[in-house]
């Protein structure tokens, strides 16, 4: 049995359908390349069909994307019984549907009983939770699922019934149980084999496009592309324009000094477990996105949905403002093949007393999108991100471009930044992004012509592009193009194109003594979060009042809710330093260094924090939890998801990664001395 995917793609979503049976290219692979005609009339009312049909497809997507209020405006409230229910809005007719509720059919043991001393016992507690877990997968089921109506083409039902999940902007990637897909993409007339191969629709070579693929003895497959006729190879790389004569002229004219960037080393000790946490979640989100970005980064615009909303999450985890949180598990509703979830504050307000004086705003569901697929809210624009490719970020202003680690495209940003600036902030210093994703520079532009820049530094590192042609992602291929079938025993390891090392830089250093040179996604990320600290400290007032140091951070140890905490860092510089020393995660949730004295690294481990839980005054000493931990599922562990953006109603969920807290266990030793103290 060999697993894999037919893909099309249409107006750059990926509709994936699953193959179960042989689907190695003399199979689903022949099957599919067989059904495209040769004949140029033929293959042109075959397009234009299968466009019609993906056109249906796609209105259907768009309009499930579109969720109506309400979906997440519903009344929620109990039964004569005590049920909680909610009264769902149909999106269909308007009209209320059946109340999704839990069974009236309750054990014996599930009434609620009051002990002695009037509280319930543990076990009717338990009992309460679960119920309410179990509504709450009766309310995901019923708010998630498609909304597709019963009069569609046959074609639409078929890929209705029998898609693996919401078309995205992601392609579908082979894995260790799909071992082929191929790709028919409508908009570039393309056909691909695992991401790597590309043929143009029309020119596939018959039979030879398979002698094309082999593989290495890891199991990796290599694309020859000598065994077949070059006009029949296809690039999917979006070249950069070229920077105009007056760019060049304006590039010209800058004192540009190249400086190194700072990182871990130059935060205070007391606050860099705020960085090494984010860097932790943005090493999961890298993990996720590695085979992705490597078939697709150089085939994205910078205007496009997609390339706004990874950019715009990485942004938001390197800041320490509100564009980040962290939402308890219990909270959200959503299914992973979903491309949105809730937000439901009314289980919170119901079983957390600490919330029961919470607005009533802020207890209404709340919509979340998934990251990068393009649900929204009705009346809403699809994703977080701003829609324009140049937006102030925490002080700082971003400019989204394409393969900054080409001179042109280089050459093109910096002039765009400094005309922005020279217009809109003419007399100001300002601390700017150019950002690719893959890279980023951070500068400073001053109003006097001067400029200092980093070199573009390795923001996420990807192995091997797979949208280049074959000569290009790969070294040491020569030897290996010969004509003819390939077996895999004949094929040995290809290396990829590495990341280049930033080399020893001699120009102009700030701070020699804080610089570090940057040559890791690590590393970057880090600078990335330093910038961002210092671009919005900057804004801050230097003043602080009259009272001791000491005593504001007193007062700001009590603050116990987010919106407090988020408006006590925009008080001034101290009160930002002094809330960075205590990072608040949730509502009454805090995380302090418990050793500010050590230096961690991002080649250490992670640091233990002491958390404390100020509603309950609770204190526990907790650290990030390794793969292999024995507790992962302890229920004193903590898991979050996480959201990014501010706006409400806009914000995105990155569903692939959890953050979560395990209780530091501190092993039991036997006394084997007696204290003499006691002798």
């Amino acid at each position: 049995m060999t697993e894999g995917s037919r893909v099309i793609r249409f107006q750059r979503r990926y509709y994936s359908f699953y193959n179960r049976w042989d689907s190695y290219p003399q199979g689903l692979g022949t099957e599919i390349v067989n059904g495209i005609p040769v004949d140029p009339r033929a293959y042109q009312r075959w397009l234009a069909e299968q466009r019609k049909v993906a056109r249906e497809w796609h209105d259907i997507v768009e309009r499930y994307l579109c969720r109506p209020r309400a979906d997440y405006e519903g009344n929620v409230g109990e039964d004569e019984d005590g049920v909680k229910t909610v009264d769902i809005q149909d999106s269909k007719h308007g009209q209320k549907s059946d109340r999704v509720q839990e069974s009236k059919h309750r054990r014996k043991s599930d009434h609620v009983q009051e002990s002695k001393h009037g509280r319930e016992s543990v076990d009717i507690q338990k009992a309460k939770l679960r119920r309410v877990s179990e509504t709450r997968k009766l309310m995901a089921k019923k708010y998630l699922t498609w909304n597709i109506a019963d009069d569609m083409v046959p074609e639409v039902r078929q890929w209705a019934v029998s898609t693996e999940f919401i078309p995205e902007f992601m392609p579908i990637c082979n894995d260790g149980w799909k071992e082929w897909v191929y790709t028919i993409d409508l908009d570039r007339e393309v056909f691909t084999v695992n991401n790597l191969a590309h043929f143009h629709l029309n020119r596939i070579p018959r039979p030879g496009w398979k002698d094309a693929l082999a593989f290495s003895p890891s199991r990796e497959l290599i694309f020859l592309s000598s065994c077949v006729p070059e006009e029949a190879i296809a690039d999917l790389v979006v070249e950069v324009s070229p920077a105009t004569a007056k760019m060049h002229e304006l590039y010209e004219s800058l004192n540009i000094s190249v400086v190194k960037a700072k990182g871990l080393n130059s935060f205070p000790s007391a606050q860099r477990h705020g960085p090494l946490l984010r860097a932790q979640i943005f090493d999961g989100l890298q993990y996720d996105y590695d085979e992705i970005l490597s078939a697709t980064l150089l085939n994205w615009r910078p205007d496009e949905f997609h390339f706004r909303e990874i950019a715009y999450a990485f942004l938001c985890l390197a800041s320490a403002s509100s564009k980040l949180s962290f939402v308890r598990q219990d909270y959200v509703l959503q299914e992973k093949d979903m491309c949105f979830a809730r937000f439901e504050n009314e289980f919170k307000k119901e079983f957390e007393k600490e919330f029961e004086n919470e607005d009533e705003e802020s207890a209404k569901p709340e919509f979340l999108a998934h990251l990068a697929i393009g649900g929204h809210l009705e009346g809403y624009p699809s994703g977080s991100s701003p829609e324009s490719g140049m937006y102030w970020f925490d002080g700082a202003l971003v400019c989204l471009a394409g393969q900054i680690d080409k001179r042109e495209a280089m050459i093109a940003a910096i002039a765009r930044l400094v005309e922005y600036c020279r217009v809109e902030r003419p007399n100001q210093c300002v601390d700017s992004i150019v950002m690719s994703i893959e890279h980023i520079v951070l500068a400073r532009i001053y109003p006097d012509g001067r400029m200092e820049v980093t070199k573009p530094l390795p923001l996420f590192y990807v192995p091997v592009h797979k949208s280049r042609k074959a000569c290009e992602c790969y070294d040491d291929l020569e030897e290996l193009q010969s004509p003819g079938p390939h077996p895999a025993g004949n094929i040995r390891n290809i290396k990829h194109h590495e990341h280049p090392k930033n080399p020893d830089n001699t120009d102009k250093i700030n701070d020699p003594d804080h610089a570090e040179i940057l040559d890791t996604p690590e590393t970057t990320f880090m600078s990335l979060t330093y910038f961002l600290g210092v671009s919005s400290r900057q804004k801050l007032p230097a003043s602080d009042g009259n009272l001791p140091t000491e005593l504001y951070e007193a007062i700001l140890l009590h603050v116990e809710d987010l919106q407090t905490y988020h408006a006590c860092m925009q008080v001034s510089r101290t009160f930002r330093d002094l809330c960075q020393r205590n990072i608040m995660i949730e509502d009454g949730i805090t995380l302090q260094a418990t050793d500010t004295s050590e230096t961690h690294g991002l080649s250490d481990s992670f640091p233990t924090l002491r958390m404390r839980d100020l509603p309950r005054g609770r204190t526990q000493d907790v650290t990030w939890p390794s793969q292999k931990s024995d507790h992962l599922d302890s229920p004193n562990s903590r898991r979050w998801n996480i959201v990014i953006g501010s706006e409400r109603n806009r914000r995105s969920l990155l569903t692939s990664v959890i953050f979560g807290l395990d209780p530091v266990v501190v092993p039991y030793r036997r006394r084997t001395e007696v204290d003499p103290s006691h002798s």
